[in-house]
């Protein structure tokens, strides 16, 4: 898929310690490093500069995810195709922001809600 289109993951999670998978994501970066980039969404503490330091293929924020992925996407919504999966709340959320601010179309969007 990255191999034709562009990607940006966000990824939320309330505290550092809740990130799982980082080596993972990162593997799957390094593979499309101009294609593909990721955004580690902090909801409940600010970032730790170690945790930056220590990993610099992605980006890191402060604030719920789906305000941090409106905030990073402003402006480039055009042609985007989104796939927002996890706890309710998070995907309704998502999904009001996807629809009522970005103005993507319900066909360009797809969700998983889990809890």
């Amino acid at each position: 898929h990255f191999t034709r289109w562009d990607g940006h993951v966000f990824f939320g999670v309330r505290t550092e310690r809740d990130i799982f998978f980082l080596d993972e994501l990162a593997a799957f970066r390094a593979r499309y490093p101009e294609r593909l980039a990721m955004t580690i969404a902090l909801s409940d503490e600010d970032v730790p500069a170690s945790l930056s330091a220590a990993h610099p293929e992605f980006s890191f924020a402060r604030g719920v995810v789906h305000a941090v992925a409106g905030e990073r996407m402003a402006g480039r919504f055009a042609g985007v195709r989104a796939w927002v999966a996890g706890p309710p709340p998070m995907v309704d959320a998502s999904l009001r922001l996807l629809l009522r601010e970005a103005r993507l179309p319900p066909a360009d969007i797809r969700y998983d809600k889990f809890s």
